[in-house]
């Protein structure tokens, strides 16, 4: 049965989930089995302190004589009570012995309701002393409960942490197994289906074109396979002459061409189509003895657009800032992107006092036309850097660099400005 690799991947991410969840469920189980065992060995632990308060009271000496500490007696064996009624989730051994707790707890009630304060006040220190005994002994049946409780919890514990590791350690060891060979199965697919397209691509020759079959067919690979084998059947039935060749060649040149010297991005000329430009340009100017000015300029805090807005907003205001420039330079013009978020425009057959009427009325637009972004206004300004042909310059490089060096003047000095180039420091 043929199967679409989207499936195979589908049904792959499929039993990734379902390995997260069981992992996740066994560490669930694990954490409420030993928050339980916790609970059950805290609850064992406070009997034992209770107890261990009654046994205090008693051996005092005090229970009994005057100024007696009865009602303290009373109160804390009313608070073992309670306690033993809020007791946990217990299993079936830990239920056997609670309740023999409970049961020593009850007769202990009985054993020291049967004498009043008043008899045992006035009875004899033998007396007394035999009764506290039974009390005593009454307790330590108690604690002695409530320590083997408190052993078999900690054993509970500790035999659940070694079934949960255990358990979450099969899981994990089949998930993983079953991960790899989905992951193994899936990897030699794709690469066996691969290699036979690009055998039979590589072998197909004219008057003998190559069928391809596929080891493993899938959806994907199999729509390939077919537009392959018609491209041959319709290769087959017509032949292509070697001037259609020539001419489908000099077009596709041609869109290589052009996209060699396209920004990505922006869609303007990239910093290679400003050097052919620029130099063009420059000997146009030299022979004609006419101006020539270069701006260069960039963007200001665009480093801080990106980290607030993100990198997609800094591409949309790079976008924008071009299609501002585009309205303002003339049609003779060229823009070009340098690098970055840095724009350089070619100004032939215009002084710099134009050029600068002309960088005035971008940085005017962008003041009025701010990029949106999500509902959100972000204000654009630029700096910007100029520099006019002389005879000192010899090529278009160091016009580029004193419109360049103007540039950062510009923001050195506060950014959002036009700066010129000062021949005198050269």
């Amino acid at each position: 049965m043929t199967m679409a690799l989207t499936q195979r991947i589908s049904y792959f991410a499929i039993g990734c989930c379902f390995v997260f969840f069981v992992i996740i469920f066994s560490v669930l189980f694990a954490y409420q089995s030993i928050s339980l065992a916790t609970q059950q060995e805290a609850f064992a632990q406070r009997i034992e302190s209770h107890t261990d308060v009654l046994k205090q009271i008693i051996l005092s000496k005090q229970l009994f004589a005057k100024n007696n500490r009865t009602q303290e007696w009373i109160t804390y064996h009313n608070q073992l009570q309670e306690l033993i009624k809020t007791a946990p989730r217990m299993t079936a051994k830990q239920q056997v012995i609670l309740n023999s707790i409970a049961s020593r707890n009850l007769n202990l009630k009985a054993l020291f309701e049967k004498q009043t304060p008043q008899q045992l006040d006035n009875a004899n220190k033998i007396l007394q002393n035999h009764f506290n005994a039974r009390l005593l002994t009454q307790l330590e049946s108690i604690r002695a409960d409530a320590v083997n409780l408190s052993k078999d919890v900690q054993r509970n514990i500790k035999e659940t942490v070694e079934q949960e590791f255990m358990l979450i350690a099969v899981v994990l060891l089949l998930s993983l197994s079953s991960l790899t060979l989905g992951a193994v199965k899936l990897k030699r697919v794709v690469k066996t289906s691969l290699n036979e397209v690009e055998e039979g691509i590589k072998n197909n020759v004219t008057d003998h074109f190559q069928q391809i079959d596929l080891t493993y067919p899938s959806e994907e690979f199999e729509s390939i396979v077919t537009h392959f084998q018609e491209m041959n059947r319709k290769l087959e039935e017509n032949s292509i002459s070697i001037d259609a060749m020539q001419q489908i060649i000099a077009e596709r040149t041609k869109i290589l061409e052009e996209i060699s010297r396209t920004d990505p991005l922006t869609k303007i000329a990239n910093r290679r189509a400003i050097y052919e430009r620029g130099a063009l340009e420059f000997s146009r100017s030299k022979r004609a003895n006419s101006s020539l000015t270069v701006m260069l300029f960039d963007c200001d805090f665009f480093k801080k657009v990106n980290d607030e807005y993100g990198h997609f907003c800094g591409d949309e205001l790079l976008k924008h800032l071009c299609n501002i420039c585009q309205l303002e330079i003339r049609e003779v013009d060229f823009l070009g992107r340098y690098g970055g978020e840095e724009f350089v425009v070619i100004l032939p057959a215009c002084k710099i006092e134009d050029s600068k009427e002309t960088a005035k009325r971008i940085q005017e637009r962008l003041y009025q036309n701010p990029l949106t972004f999500r509902g959100q206004m972000i204000p654009i300004t630029i700096s910007i850097g100029m520099s006019t042909q002389n005879a000192r310059h010899e090529n278009f490089e160091q016009l580029l660099n004193e419109a360049d060096q103007a540039m950062y003047q510009a923001k050195h000095k506060g950014r959002n400005r036009i700066e010129v180039f000062n021949t005198d420091t050269d």
